[in-house]
């Protein structure tokens, strides 16, 4: 690989790690509590070669914290862009190796990226023309007992949850019709149902839009096919018991700027606010509801969602202006960062109005920050406790050790329960911590009754590059919960006599014998 590019996006803390690695039995400051058990996968993007265009294109990989009895195994795999025979979740079989697509294969043997700009396959090299894009970057997922690696420009592609090998394109058993897959699938915490969707779903630049729900058991309950005022990034979702509410952004795209070679999404600070409100059960073109708000304000992730007299309650912060510098205006232009205020909003809409302007949200907070976690059992129900990375603009911030990034950037936060039956919120929130001191990572679990202490680090001997998106999974999920993250090999389950005896005759047979014939 040829030496990165002195650009900020490959400096300190997000020069490319490229380290596929693991580490049995980190390190640990304090005590991993013994309830904690089960797996935390995070998903960060980072490049395999240099991109042809500066910060684009950065592969999926993969991170996987294991806790168990109080230790923890960490592992981190790259996601290789790959098709495969579409997978049958239901009872199909998988072959160790997988087919590499043209492109994969080209990339490694030309030792050079050959994928262009973000979603601009006008932009690729010609010898990779109408491959499959996506690199699967944005979040790791558990659903139907499957671990899924996500990007909202195509469909998943499924991990194995403990080797991280890459098995291949999951399609909910030939269910799901759509060509893109959100990366912010829900889980009625109730039901057990699954709210997806999919947008630009007639291709880049369509207004087309496909809401999906699945059962508990993985059966398709509902396909429903609509348009977008305009096309717009659709990140994330709310949901409640009876509504999907689809965020859009004022980020526009339009097909005959991707056609000269232009990006994808350009700002419009013209565009309002957009929140689409429909039913989850058997709905219909009258049923779908756009309502707008202010202009040049971003949306962040959803917090939650519920209903509550009437209404349906939207709880996101609120951001006011373009937050995705690297997606500018039509100028190429991006307000400076330090001048972004967030808040943090509940807007009510209202499913029988006649008016689909909102009013100003309750500004529950001033908080600056993001990626909020809530407890899951009260996914789209009424709730009282919601976590999130949030950056105090009062505490002093080392821009030397920073490298000059004025802000600490993306990471990785997840939330566990304690124990079943516990009250709202009580167990662990954990995240990923950058050490700029260091140039390493550490992960640190905090009891969410008491945010003044960690309860424990868990120090790593490499440094992982900031991510996006992660979800803990129990292990009581998986459906091999005694399957081991790292390597286990010539690791007997129980170690006596006998079993030691065997192992040292096999170590001994296998290296091998000196000839003396002549």
């Amino acid at each position: 690989m040829v030496a990165a590019l002195r650009k900020p996006a490959f400096l300190g803390f997000d020069a490319p790690s490229r380290a596929e690695a693991e580490v049995f039995d980190c390190v640990i400051e304090g005590e991993i509590p013994r309830q904690i058990d089960g797996t935390f996968y995070r998903v960060a993007p980072d490049v395999q070669v240099n991109p042809r265009y500066p910060g684009e294109v950065k592969d999926g990989m993969v991170s996987a914290f294991r806790f168990r009895d109080g230790h923890v195994d960490f592992k981190s795999k790259k996601l290789s862009r790959l098709v495969m025979t579409p997978f049958q979740f239901a009872n199909g079989a998988i072959a160790d190796k997988y087919v590499r697509t043209e492109k994969f294969v080209r990339e490694r043997r030309a030792r050079k990226a050959l994928i262009g700009k973000y979603r601009n396959g006008f932009t690729d090299d010609p010898l990779v023309a109408g491959s499959l894009r996506t690199t699967a970057n944005t979040n790791v997922v558990h659903l139907f007992g499957h671990l899924l690696a996500l990007k909202e420009d195509a469909l998943p592609y499924e991990m194995d949850p403990h080797s991280l090998k890459t098995i291949g394109i999951f399609n909910f058993d030939g269910q799901y019709t759509c060509p893109t897959f959100t990366a912010h699938p829900k889980v009625d915490p109730v039901s057990g149902e699954v709210i997806t969707y999919g947008y630009e779903a007639a291709g880049d630049g369509s207004r087309d839009m496909i809401y999906t729900l699945f059962s508990r058991e993985g059966k398709k309950l509902e396909e429903f096919h609509f348009l977008a005022p305009y096309c717009g990034l659709c990140h994330d979702i709310g949901i409640t018991p009876n509504f999907v509410i689809f965020q859009m952004y004022p980020l526009e795209c339009d097909p005959e700027r991707l056609k000269s070679g232009g990006n994808h999404w350009v700002y419009d600070e013209t565009i309002p606010m957009h929140l689409c409100l429909l039913p989850r059960r058997a709905p219909k073109i009258e049923d779908v509801l756009w309502f707008t708000w202010k202009p040049n304000y971003f949306q962040g992730h959803f917090s939650n969602a519920f209903e509550m007299n009437g209404k349906v309650c939207a709880d996101f912060p609120v951001i006011n202006g373009n937050v995705m510098a690297w997606f500018p205006d039509k100028n190429g232009q991006a307000p400076p960062r330090p001048t972004l205020k967030t808040y943090f909003a509940r807007f009510e809409l209202d499913p029988s109005a006649s008016v689909l302007e909102l009013a100003d949200p309750q500004r529950l907070c001033e908080i600056s920050g993001e990626f909020s976690r809530i407890d899951d059992r009260f996914q789209g129900l009424p709730y009282e406790w919601t976590f999130l990375a949030a950056i105090d603009a009062t505490r002093p911030y080392d821009k030397v050790a920073s490298r000059g990034r004025p802000f600490p950037g993306f990471n990785t936060l997840g939330r566990m329960n304690n124990r079943t039956g516990a009250a709202e919120g009580d167990g662990y929130v954990i995240c990923l911590v950058n050490r700029f001191d260091t140039e390493l990572s550490e992960l640190v679990v905090i009891d969410t009754k008491d945010f003044s202490k960690h309860v424990a680090l868990v120090k790593l001997p490499l440094r992982v590059r900031p991510g996006l998106h992660g979800n803990f999974v129990p292990r009581e999920d998986m459906l091999d919960q005694e399957a081991e993250l790292v390597d286990f090999d010539w690791v007997p389950a129980t170690f006596d006599g006998v079993v030691a005896a065997e192992i040292s005759g096999s170590h001994i047979a296998n290296r091998g014998s000196v000839s003396t014939s002549t």
